[in-house]
């Protein structure tokens, strides 16, 4: 059988060449027969260098009888064998004018030039890009009893690959009013097409359009994307947390939040003013209650929400463990040296307020009981922090140590320590223990 196929290329098509066919390629077939179509498939067997042809009943032995020829790209065939399923990623080349003949030595000869028979395009952008396109008529099955190649107008969703371009779209613009409608982070645009936009047999490439430049397309202004964001710093206090994703095409004229405990009674919380970054609110809240809240934005358009989160604070006190005291020093007169250890194991979901030990001290004839609270603004131990915050940030398990200096009117001091953390809900005390003095 001789066949020659035209092939496209990037951005149009050659002609006249001839394949060089892959193992097992399918060329499908349609004989006319004097009104008597007859189906057949003829598959390319590279190591004889022959097609090997299959089809049901008996062709008409008369010369240079009509056969239509197709190439398909990316396809499967239906259960009945009639149909041919396609997509957008699917290629037609076809002859519907070839002719058949058989030869004296009764071998069949099937001459036909394949050429395109639709076009395509692809996009150009950033890799990773995700778009949404409408108004390409794409196939989706090709019946070979009848030669009909049928079409739909299906939502097609594309992304840009690692060589920048998504695969080739293989259709035909909508007939319904010539417009290609696009969407791109968030953002419509829309394009008249015309005659010359994906013409059978052309092959082009288009530039995904952006805001900032979109020649070519009208960019259609919609509603703003908005996200919620999990809530952070959930204690006394709670920052919610909202990402404008897109402003669709028009800025922002507002945003903010809607929260509180009853859904249907929720607070507003706005901001006036362009903006396309995240933002943040801080609310106080209470244990034990559970709250709601969805970020929302604004823009000429229209009003936007995110999903709602809901969150609950926390309502207990830290875990905390006097770990070790070690052994009262005597240094020098009434001066003694102690350092004692603590353990926070964990925060339970609250925020650090102040940590440290309580001592009780035996000074001799009388006792004394003393808070020694660790400033944040200090190196004890090999600790350091800040105290201006309102909220102290650890990591747990976190330890700390202080090495406490004091005075006595007797030689054998006795200490007794005991580690503490609180926060918002109250304060933990760890279990006491108690240290007299080697000298």
């Amino acid at each position: 059988m001789e066949t020659t196929i035209d092939m496209y290329d990037q951005t149009t098509r050659s002609s006249g060449n001839t394949i060089k066919w892959e193992n097992g390629t399918k060329l499908f077939l349609n004989f006319s027969n004097n009104g008597t179509p007859i189906t057949g498939v003829a598959e390319y067997d590279a190591n004889e260098d022959i097609w090997i042809l299959t089809y049901s009943g008996n062709l008409d032995l008369a010369n240079k009888v009509e056969v239509a020829v197709y190439y398909f790209t990316e396809y499967e065939i239906d259960p009945s064998g009639k149909n041919v399923l396609l997509s957008h990623k699917s290629a037609i080349y076809s002859d519907t004018d070839g002719v058949y003949s058989f030869l004296s030595d009764g071998e069949l000869r099937i001459v036909a030039h394949l050429t395109p028979a639709i076009g395509r395009v692809r996009f150009k952008g950033n890799v990773g890009d995700e778009l949404t396109i409408k108004g390409i008529s794409t196939n989706y099955q090709c019946n070979l009893s009848t030669n009909e190649v049928k079409y739909n107008d299906f939502e097609l969703n594309l992304f840009v690959e690692e060589d920048g371009y998504t695969p080739y779209v293989y259709g035909k613009i909508s007939d319904i009013d010539n417009a290609l409608v696009l969407y791109h982070k968030y953002c419509r645009y829309e394009k008249l097409c015309d005659t010359n936009v994906l013409r059978i047999g052309k092959s082009g490439i288009m530039n995904i359009p952006t805001q900032e430049n979109h020649i070519g397309w009208d960019l259609i202004p919609l509603p703003p994307t908005i996200e919620t964001i999990s809530p952070t710093d959930v204690y006394d206090k709670a920052t919610l947390n909202g990402r404008i994703l897109s402003n669709g095409g028009n800025e922002i004229m507002e945003y903010g939040f809607l929260y509180g405990t009853d859904l249907a009674e929720l607070q507003v919380y706005k901001y006036t003013g362009n903006n396309m970054t995240d933002f943040s609110h801080t609310i106080s809240v209470s244990g034990d209650s559970t709250y709601y809240y969805q970020a929302y934005a604004v823009n000429s358009v229209g009003k936007s929400f995110g999903q709602v989160v809901d969150f609950t604070p926390p309502s207990d006190i830290p875990t905390i463990t006097t770990v070790n005291v070690s052994k009262i020093t005597h240094g020098s007169g009434a001066k003694y040296f102690c350092t004692f250890y603590g353990k926070i194991s964990n925060l339970n979901n609250s925020s650090l307020l102040d940590y440290g030990f309580i001592i009780d001290r035996e000074v001799g004839w009388y006792s004394q009981t003393q808070f020694y609270s660790i400033p944040f603004n200090c190196t004890y131990g090999g600790f350091y922090g800040n105290t201006n915050a309102e909220t102290i940030e650890v990591q747990t398990p976190y330890e700390f140590s202080y090495r406490l200096t004091f005075e006595s009117n007797t030689e054998y001091p006795v200490i007794m320590i005991r580690a503490y953390a609180r926060n918002g809900k109250g304060i933990a005390i760890g279990d006491m223990i108690v240290q007299d003095c080697v000298w």
